[in-house]
């Protein structure tokens, strides 16, 4: 976290309208026990302020957002750590055999995933950004799933029309 300072610091410097972010793992923040390195207590070790960084948000893959517990724990640890940052929420848009079904079951319960997210960020005063993390699962998804993301998109940006998304059929 010392070094991502240090470098958004300089990009600050050099580029003072750029909006920089740090979205970290709910785990690492939540309880440190988990990443490319668990137990190293890099969140709970670091006492900066983030000075260079305008954004913050978690990052959570497979849960309810609402009532995820480690989730909900890593929003209230960052929030009391940068209660001045601005918040952006990363959807979880795309389908993982080995992790999503366990939890939601088929696919296309990714659309009220998404929906959940929405609402999620919505009702945050703070938030400033819902963000799709997509991987390669997504171009995959049933289309009641790319329709549920343009509706949150229209929602958000208050147009209307445009192109549908391109459909595939589903693979519930």
């Amino acid at each position: 976290m010392t070094h991502y300072e240090a470098v958004a610091t300089q990009v600050k410097a050099d580029l003072p309208w750029v909006k920089l972010y740090l979205v970290e793992g709910a785990c690492v923040v939540a309880d440190g026990n988990c990443g490319s390195n668990p137990t190293s207590g890099a969140f709970a070790n670091y006492h900066g302020s983030l000075p260079g960084i305008d954004w913050i948000g978690i990052d959570a893959y497979g849960i309810h957002p609402a009532t995820d517990p480690i989730f909900q724990a890593a929003v209230s640890r960052m929030r009391e750590r940068f209660p001045d940052k601005k918040w952006l929420y990363v959807l979880d848009g795309w389908w993982a055999p080995y992790m999503h079904p366990y939890v939601f079951g088929k696919p296309s319960a990714m659309a009220q995933i998404a929906r959940e997210w929405y609402d999620v960020a919505r009702d945050d005063p703070d938030a400033v950004l819902l963000g799709v993390f997509l991987w390669e699962g997504s171009r995959t998804l049933p289309c009641n799933v790319l329709m549920e993301h343009a509706a949150i998109g229209r929602a958000i940006t208050g147009k209307q029309g445009g192109r549908d998304p391109q459909c595939r059929p589903a693979r519930d």
